[in-house]
């Protein structure tokens, strides 16, 4: 097999495992969040109808977080396609929760920082600003919405730029720290390759060699011995 396209492969597989556990953390929160709301252990400051949108969109982000975890165990989309989906999803589910929950002074809004994190740290670093943009933009939204129609204080506005603020910084710092991983993760894959590949090229040499040479273990098993010491011991070459 080519050289790059082992590493290329192996760099793939360790992409899909991140994915693989960023779907889970998904599938954790939504599955806290809706026994929280179903079970009526919801902060005691929701109303009715805040409970009800709480419990749809937490039911909704689970449903969605599973969906997630299997299309990325069969792998039916393309990486890129699936973090991009899983971020749009998080901010829309992260900024309904957040409003049913009272805006941006509840803290809920955090969760946005966790997952434009996450998918910095698996997408490209284009992406970053894309996602820290599409978190301020959907909070900015979420809080001048509950000040026309909900009475929210104007210190939302401030609460919502800093929390903007913060996805841009982190977005920034885990993109330079992914693609930073990404650039070691690809030298060790090289490394692994070619190391795998001298080890093969030196068993060969070691079997073709005229010379008998068996290699024995701590309990006496032969644990390599080339054509030339089995034809010496009387075995079949390769035993």
């Amino acid at each position: 097999m080519n050289r790059a396209l082992e590493v290329r492969e192996r760099v793939q597989h360790n992409n899909w495992t991140a994915l693989r556990y960023f779907n889970w953390y998904r599938v954790v929160i939504a599955g806290l969040f809706s026994t929280l709301g179903l079970t009526g252990k919801l902060p005691p400051d929701l109303s009715d109808v805040d409970a009800r949108l709480f419990v749809g969109t937490s039911l909704g982000l689970l449903v969605f977080a599973v969906g997630a975890l299997i299309t990325a165990e069969q792998r039916a989309l393309t990486h890129r396609v699936q973090v991009y989906a899983g971020v749009l999803g998080d901010v829309l589910a992260t900024t309904l929760l957040m409003h049913a929950a009272g805006g941006v002074t509840s803290g809920i809004g955090m969760l946005l920082v966790v997952s434009v994190t996450g998918a910095c740290l698996l997408a490209s670093g284009r992406a970053a600003v894309f996602f820290a943009a599409l978190a301020s933009i959907a909070m900015l939204c979420e809080t001048f919405y509950g000040t026309l129609y909900q009475d929210y204080a104007h210190a939302n506005y401030t609460q919502a730029g800093l929390l903007g603020a913060a996805c841009f910084g982190t977005a920034v710092l885990a993109s330079a720290l992914a693609e930073r991983a990404r650039r070691g993760e690809a030298l060790a894959a090289a490394r692994a390759v070619d190391i795998e590949h001298l080890s093969r090229l030196n068993e060969h040499i070691v079997r073709r060699m005229r010379a008998g040479i068996m290699v024995l273990n701590h309990d006496g098993g032969v644990v390599l011995a080339n054509d030339a010491a089995a034809e010496l011991l009387g075995r079949p070459s390769g035993s």
